[in-house]
């Protein structure tokens, strides 16, 4: 998928040699026909080259980005037919190049489950999770503008999906977190309390009314927590404290209240009003990431260096390649003195984004 404008640029078509035989009982191979094959050029492509696996890999290229190949039907047989457990195949080697932060290959992959069966709502699904943790992934990186692009793309798929007659009850799951992430929360309530009227897994119900009952709280008083969220980019941190400590009067078990207190209190430089709301926050969440880092933030300038790593240390069990926490890493280790260490951090930043402007701030400082 090097070539996003003009992904299909390396398929050729070749007719069938005639000593290529028909190696399977319930489907026949048409040799009137072309077989697509992917290549660099055909000067460059040799008859000892075409085997079942290079056919059925172009033919999932095409599958993914042309569906209106005149063709189609018969490439869908003929890989099922080569392939027939092509389909579990695929899912699963998305989802692990989806693990692996590589969602190009995982969105083609994706996309060709979707032409080898369209219509299929868990195709769209996966999609819409991949664009989820891409935009997570874009996100940590402070490329905003992309993380917003793939939050629409996936908000465009779950409303797809939402409005069919029949909606995988995973939908509702998943779609519940998402509305949550993007602050859509009468549509989070609507989808989670669907799944819980639906679904039958027993664990993932009792986490969903698990998260309802947090986020009701916020439901009810949106206003004042998005103002306040908005007051903290704006610099007007006092609004925002004001605004949190209020709804927090009530809503003592709702972490993103405390988590924002403490950041706002940290932007002021207030870090050990900063470190009570972070902590609290940490005992009702202890799986985000953000709240990790914010506390070594604290931790760090108020010289609690032990505590500053071993917080980063969470962190990284969590997210291993968050260039973000990484960074901190290596900011601790030069504040403790410890250079060497303080530019391995750095250089394994830029070993995931070799674009990172804040470790090669930093690794020029080390020189």
């Amino acid at each position: 998928m090097e070539n996003i404008n003009n992904p299909l640029k390396d398929i050729y078509y070749i007719s069938i040699p005639d000593n290529f035989k028909n190696e399977f009982d319930d489907f026949t191979i048409d040799k009137n026909i072309l077989l697509p094959i992917e290549t660099n050029g055909l000067e460059n492509w040799e008859p000892k080259d075409l085997t079942w696996e290079s056919i059925v890999s172009a033919m999932l290229k095409i599958l993914a980005y042309n569906r209106n190949h005149k063709d189609i039907d018969y490439y869908r047989n003929f890989v099922k037919a080569v392939r027939p457990n092509i389909i579990q195949e695929l899912t699963d080697s998305a989802i692990f190049k989806s693990s692996e932060n590589s969602f190009s290959l995982a969105r083609e992959i994706f996309l060709a489950l979707d032409g080898l069966t369209p219509g299929k709502d868990r195709n769209l699904l996966n999609l819409a999770v991949l664009n989820e943790n891409e935009a997570d992934w874009f996100g940590k990186k402070g490329d905003f503008q992309k993380q917003e692009e793939l939050l629409n793309l996936a908000k465009e798929i779950y409303l797809q999906l939402l409005d069919r007659e029949s909606v995988l009850t995973d939908t509702y799951f998943n779609g519940g977190f998402f509305f949550i992430k993007i602050r859509d929360f009468e549509k989070a309530e609507l989808c989670l309390s669907a799944f819980i009227e639906y679904s039958d897994d027993e664990d993932k119900i009792e986490k969903a009314k698990e998260v309802l009952l947090n986020y009701k709280s916020i439901i009810s008083n949106e206003d004042i927590f998005s103002n306040a969220y908005t007051a903290i980019l704006n610099e007007e941190e006092p609004l925002a404290i004001e605004a949190l400590i209020s709804f927090l009067k009530d809503n003592e078990n709702i972490w993103n209240g405390w988590f924002l207190l403490g950041w706002a209190y940290r932007r002021l430089s207030n870090f050990t009003e900063a470190i009570n709301a972070l902590e609290t926050a940490l005992k009702l969440n202890e799986k985000d990431v953000d709240i990790y880092n914010e506390l070594a933030i604290c931790y760090l300038e108020v010289g609690l260096f032990d505590k500053s790593q071993k917080a980063l240390e969470k962190a990284l069990q969590i997210t291993p390649e968050d260039v973000k926490i990484i960074s901190n890493m290596g900011i601790l280790q030069m504040k403790q003195g410890n250079m060497d260490e303080a530019k391995k951090y750095f250089e394994t930043v830029l070993v995931y984004d070799e674009e990172d402007s804040i470790a090669k701030l930093y690794l020029e400082k080390l020189e």
